[in-house]
Order: C-alpha cells, then structure tokens, then sequence
C-alpha cells in the first residue's frame, strides 16, 4: 500500500502564506468591504439617524437625485481637477528628486530624511503651518506681490474657488513627495549598477539608460 504524500515545498510555502496574510485580509474585509457594501445597501433607503423610525425604501431615488444635483458634479469636477494636479506633479517631480538623490556621493541620507520629513507630520500641524501660509498677511500673499511687483493684494487662498484648489494642492504636493521620492529612491537602488555600465559601455546615452 503506497504511502500518502505530503505537501510540497512550494503548497507549504503557499499555505503559511495565507496563514500570515489572512489576519490582514480578515481585517480589511471587516474595515473596507463590510462598510462599502453596507453603504450600498443603504443607498437605496431613506434612513434619519436620529429618528427610530425604519428606514423607508427609495429604490434609485437617491441616485436619481444625486444625478440631478449640480454640486455633485461640482464634487466630482474638483475631484478630478485636485487629482490631476496632484498625481502628476508628484510622480514627475518625486522621479527628478529621486535621481538627483542617486546621483550624489553624499548626503543621500539627509536629503532622504528632509524630503520624507513633511509626510511623517502630523496633518493637524501641517494644517497650522499651512494656515499662517496662506494668510491674508502670510508669506503667500506676499511672495505673489514679490512676484507680480503688487503691494498689499490678498488673492484670498482659502475663500475663491480656484486658489482653493490650487492651495489644496500645494498642500498634498508638499506633505507626500518625500514619501514618493522615498519609493523611487528604493527602487532605483534595487537595480544593479551593472547594468548601467554594461549599457554606457555599449553607447547608450544618459536618457536612454535613464529609460532602461
């Protein structure tokens, strides 16, 4: 009688995988799933949170209201303005400050931890930094004056439409490109130095190594 096999290097390995991994999955499905499916279910109702009445069936009407409503489109317009003003700047600028990193002999370091440094800080404190800068007194104001040879001009950074979002943007842009610069850094320093110089030796130039 042929004796039963056991599991594999590799189906061991994939089974204390999933071992490790499942309290996280546990955990996200529990924090992220749950309430993303509840708040679907719940749409479709009419509930008042501070009435102990049942919540009363609408079907697709609160989409059909949302649909309706200028200030959703309004909410999805300066969504999508905020992440184009954002997503970009940060991938190309947090790449050029990754390579400058890498391409000097010293302080790589200090420039990792000062680039990094705004990420790590608490966003109430960011947000009281950032309230001085934009004050009607605050040194926004009066680097635009500088700039455009104004004196005394408030471009009012936190109450128009358009230097709102600009504002919200330089203050994403400020707090997370350490954290992306940090990401290119890591992964610029996991290709080997080899391959660069087999590529400059066979005459490759500077931007054509850069996009190997």
């Amino acid at each position: 009688m042929r004796k039963k096999q056991g599991f594999s290097m590799e189906q061991k390995k994939a089974r204390w995988g999933w071992i490790f991994v499942s309290p996280a999955l546990i955990l996200f499905s529990l924090f992220s799933f749950y309430p993303i499916i509840t708040a679907f279910y719940t749409s479709f109702f009419n509930k008042n949170l501070l009435s102990l009445q049942p919540p009363r069936y609408l079907g697709w009407g609160n989409y059909k209201y949302l649909f309706n409503s200028q200030e959703f489109f309004d909410s999805v317009l300066n969504t999508a303005i905020f992440t184009a003003g954002t997503f970009i700047p940060l991938v190309v600028f947090s790449l050029i400050l990754a390579m400058f990193i890498m391409s000097i002999g010293k302080f790589q370091r200090f420039f990792q931890m000062a680039f990094y440094a705004p990420a790590v800080l608490s966003s109430v404190v960011a947000a009281l930094i950032w309230l001085l800068v934009f004050d009607p007194r605050g040194i926004a104001n009066y680097g635009l004056n500088l700039f455009f040879r104004t004196s005394g001009v408030n471009y009012h950074w936190l109450s128009k439409a358009g230097m709102l979002r600009l504002s919200t943007i330089i203050v994403y842009f400020w707090k997370y490109i350490g954290y992306f610069t940090i990401v290119f850094v890591a992964g610029i320093g996991a290709i080997p130095t080899t391959l660069h110089e087999a590529a400059l030796i066979d005459g490759t130039s500077r931007w054509q190594n850069f996009g190997m």
